[in-house]
């Protein structure tokens, strides 16, 4: 490009030559080709950022869905009940409590629990946790019971009668205060054919995989002719222990196998394969106390699956069996 000089002295642009207008023109091009492309790349961005932040919103209306359907699941599928922490019970097994007189109004158990003061009504329900018998810890699973008996004697101490109903596995955010500072849990229970861990214990927080679906891939490892030969060995060894201990006069009172049978009814079905499991563990851990068998109701009320119920059944009776042979042969001491 040429330049002249004005009157003044001050540098002025002279007509551009035809190759300077041709330059200046695809200059010019290049520039708008260029704008137009960086509107379409920042309309694209916003079009990103708009579908990202839509993503991301659907994202959190999905997690706060499945965390509101974790609370209704929880206050529909699950009930408060007053805890008491004291012993391993199972299902129809009667637990009698004595208390004394002023000494302990609240009747207190384990871990700050306690029946409460006064008279308590029949019929009223508690949810009964035993502990660990390895570290003492406070076990997730237990049984409901209700009281079926209630006395005030002339000295006004009290005896109180539990009966186990139901078992099953307290919720996940474990015990908490009511508005009268008493401890409370909140439960699920737990069908009566099924296995602690055979139900959905714990709903599920949101991008896990049900604990539920996970275990049911286990239950499929006892299939029925597995778990149906499980249930069958019970009957010959029940025979068996129940002919130890009446033969080695092991009943801590008269016809207490009779008392323990009237307490638990029939022996379920052959095919009642978890019914069957808890009523042994019931029957050779007995309340009042038989001493003839290790403690199995702890791991029966934890136990993951059908199966594993049934092999705890049957690892008890086989052990107390071994125990009282052992004991006849050698005259050694009976179980504590």
């Amino acid at each position: 490009m040429t330049t002249t000089t004005t009157t003044r002295g001050t540098p002025a642009y002279s007509q551009p030559s035809t190759s300077s207008v041709s330059a200046t023109k695809y200059h010019r091009d290049y520039l708008c080709r260029h704008h137009h492309q960086r509107r379409r790349r920042r309309r694209q961005q916003q079009q990103q950022r708009v579908c990202a932040s839509s993503s991301s919103s659907d994202d959190d209306m999905k997690v706060l869905k499945m965390r509101m359907e974790q609370v209704r699941l929880r206050e529909t599928e699950t009930i408060p009940l007053r805890v008491l922490v004291l012993d391993a019970s199972l299902p129809k097994q009667k637990l009698g409590l004595n208390f004394g007189t002023q000494s302990d109004a609240k009747r207190s158990l384990n871990c700050g629990t306690s029946i409460g003061v006064g008279k308590i009504p029949l019929g009223t329900k508690f949810a009964m946790l035993g502990m660990s018998p390895t570290n003492k810890k406070v076990l997730p699973c237990g049984v409901e019971v209700e009281v079926t008996q209630f006395e005030v004697n002339d000295d006004g101490s009290t005896f109180v009668e539990l009966t186990g109903t139901k078992r099953f596995k307290i919720d996940e955010q474990g015990p908490y205060l009511d508005e009268e500072e008493i401890p409370h849990v909140r439960v699920r229970f737990i069908d009566d054919d099924k296995a602690c861990g055979s139900l959905d214990d714990y709903i599920p927080k949101p991008g896990t995989e049900s604990f539920a679906m996970m275990e049911s891939l286990r239950e499929l490892a006892d299939n029925e002719e597995a778990l149906l030969e499980l249930s069958s060995d019970l009957d010959v060894l029940l025979e068996k222990w129940e002919r130890l201990v009446i033969d080695g006069k092991r009943e801590q009172q008269p016809n207490h196998l009779e008392l323990i049978r009237s307490h638990l009814g029939e022996f379920p079905d052959v095919k009642a394969f978890a019914r069957r499991a808890v009523w042994v563990c019931a029957y050779i851990n007995p309340i009042p106390s038989l001493g003839v068998a290790y403690e199995i109701r702890p791991a029966l009320l934890m136990a993951p699956t059908v199966g594993d119920m049934l092999r705890i059944a049957k690892a008890g009776l086989e052990l107390s069996i071994t125990k009282m042979s052992n004991e006849d042969n050698n005259n050694g001491p009976q179980i504590d």
